[in-house]
């Protein structure tokens, strides 16, 4: 049974037939401090009020018992932290609430503690005092005397006597209920709002993945400030962003930005203008980030905004030179991952040619055959391993996939295809939190390139069904690619690999035969040939020899490591172009080193 407790009013009639039993009549106490002693119940009287509330509910009605709907008015007057007074008062609402729910039982009696407490208490004898009117007033100066209404049992009347209220009512509660200053400052900027602007069309926005200000900053809307932070109408915060990287000498290094707070402008957007209020705060561990558009223009504008709107949310989310990162929990823009891929090329990479031609076709070849899988009635989906040794190229062919899905072709649409690479499921959540999100957002980007590198360690036991459902479960994951690496691939569960439906293509990047290690020693000559080094035909064989056995990696450890000694020479002991003669001795010496190494790993 609910329970609604009420201050009590100061001066309860001794006669029963005055008390109201309305709610609204005891919401607010009245400010004298004086009470009437029949505002005091003795402790028979309590007694006997709930021995006849629980005799009154005995009464069957119908075959059933009768369990009527009580207002309980407790009032502890004096300090609010009497501790007496508050156990009293929850023993007393609390033993009503057990006789609500037992049908059966006889009696109710309260512990002989409780019994004595309440004695106690209401033994404590008023101070009279005298008015100068002389007529005479009670006045409790005895703080913890407990004043326990006699209406406590009147009975309400029933839910079904009430009449029905309009839907607007509920809102309207909610409304009152969350419109506390500290609590809901979202309900305080819209009152101030609506307050400010009488009469116009209100529409807030969540601009969380909404970039308003660099949607119209980038011509396709326009922007003018109304507030600013320099003459105290606005606030917001400047800030200095630091280079990617360490400008070189004369450059500017870094640059200055403005994160608004609170501020408001105009819109401008195909020719119809509007006001906004950006507001941003901080609720425990969230963020709010809002926004408030207010016109006056009619229902059509509506229409205007909602168009806005989604073609600042299609900007927003399109990258921009950018590569989306998960990482740390959540996803995040990358640009310095997206100038690494731009710098690949497929010309640096040293595989068969058979298997270079067969991971374009089967990756490029993905995002222009999307009607000829429909036309064969299956998923647009595919699944690719490369797996092998570390060191062989997985990497740096992923980076050639991703720049040429970036890259623009008549002959693959549609393009640019975005890529989502995933570091490491580890964030504030669980990996099946991380895992839900990686997904949802291939699917939101899809057509997209959904990478897992290092895939054996990032899915183990722990989250490997997870994974999988995901993958091919009941979700609709067309028109995503997914491709994961391992050096590994015993460590990956049969279930991943084995299922075609899963990763059905698997391409092993092994170490370079004979053939590609000279292709590889051919590739360093062409680099270093505006050097003063002699790369003859038989230095090269020779090399190709050594390094047998060698991923890509450790040969070119080979190179840098002993172009790095040679350089330290040249500006050190050697003078001129003797450095160069020395470069055949130097690399024989390097990968002596690295061989002795690798036996040793």
């Amino acid at each position: 049974m609910t329970k609604n407790y009420f201050p009590i009013p100061s001066v309860v009639s001794n006669s029963t037939t005055e008390r109201n039993t309305n709610t609204s009549t005891m919401a607010a106490p009245r400010p004298e401090t004086a009470r009437s002693p029949a505002s005091i119940l003795t402790t028979s009287e309590i007694l006997q009020s709930h021995e006849d509330a629980v005799a009154e509910r005995k009464q069957p009605q119908g075959g059933a018992f009768n369990l009527p709907s009580f207002l309980t008015t407790i009032e502890a007057i004096g300090s609010s932290s009497s501790i007496r007074a508050q156990k009293l008062a929850a023993n007393l609402a609390s033993l009503e609430a057990g006789v609500s729910n037992t049908k059966n039982t006889t009696s109710n009696t309260m512990l002989a503690s409780d019994r004595k407490t309440l004695e106690t208490l209401s033994a404590v004898p008023p101070t009279l005092a005298q008015p100068n009117n002389g007529s005479q007033k009670v006045n409790h100066s005895e703080p913890g005397i407990l004043s326990y209404s006699k209406a406590a049992f009147d009975a309400t009347a029933s839910s079904s006597r009430h009449k029905p209220k309009h839907p607007g009512a509920v809102v309207s509660s909610i409304v009152s209920h969350g419109d506390g200053k500290f609590d809901d400052l979202n309900t305080q900027i819209i009152a101030a709002i609506r307050h400010a602007h009488p009469g116009g069309r209100l529409i807030p926005l969540d601009i969380q993945n909404l970039d308003v200000y660099g949607f119209c900053f980038t011509g396709h809307a326009e922007l003018q400030m109304l507030t600013s932070v320099v003459d105290g109408t606005g606030i917001s915060n400047y800030f200095f962003a630091p280079p990617p990287k360490r400008a070189a000498s004369g450059e500017i290094s870094g640059r200055m930005g403005q994160k608004p707070q609170y501020e408001a402008g105009v819109i401008t957007y195909k020719k119809i203008k509007w006001t906004i209020y950006f507001a941003t705060w901080a609720k425990g561990y969230d963020v709010y980030q809002r926004g408030y558009v207010v016109h006056d223009l009619g229902i059509k504008a509506d229409d205007i905004v909602e168009q806005f709107v989604l073609e600042c949310g299609t900007w927003t989310s399109t990258p921009k030179e950018q590569i989306w990162v998960f990482d740390q929990g959540y996803w995040q823009l990358d640009g310095a991952l997206y100038n690494s891929v731009m710098k690949a090329n497929w010309a640096d990479i040293i595989l068969p040619e058979d298997l270079k031609e067969d991971v374009l076709n089967d990756v490029l070849g993905f995002y222009a055959a999307e009607e000829t899988y429909r036309g064969l009635r299956i998923p647009w989906k595919r699944g690719v391993v490369f797996y092998g040794p570390p060191g062989n190229g997985k990497t740096i062919t992923l980076k050639a996939i991703m720049k040429a899905l970036y890259t623009p072709t008549e002959s693959i649409p549609p393009l640019p295809i975005p890529s989502l690479y995933v570091k490491t499921l580890a964030g504030w959540g669980p990996p099946e939190f991380s895992i839900r999100s990686i997904f949802e957002k291939a699917r939101e980007q899809s057509p997209c390139f959904l990478i897992w590198e290092d895939l054996d360690s990032i899915i183990d036991d722990s989250n490997r069904s997870f994974f999988l459902n995901e993958l091919d479960g009941l979700e609709d994951n067309n028109g995503i690619l997914v491709i994961g690496t391992t050096n590994h691939l015993d460590r990956l569960d049969p279930g991943i690999i084995k299922r075609p439906s899963r990763f059905d293509r698997k391409y092993l990047f092994d170490n370079p035969t004979e053939e590609e290690r000279v292709r590889y020693v051919q590739y360093w000559r062409n680099k270093l040939g505006d050097t003063p080094i002699d790369f003859t035909d038989d230095l090269i064989k020779e090399l190709a020899g050594l390094m047998k056995d060698f991923s890509f990696a450790y040969m070119k450890e080979a190179f840098v490591s002993t172009l790095l000694i040679l350089a330290g020479r040249r500006n050190n002991k050697d003078g001129g172009d003797e450095w160069a003669a020395k470069f055949p001795e130097a690399i024989r010496k390097q990968i002596k080193q690295l061989r002795e190494q690798l036996e040793a790993e």
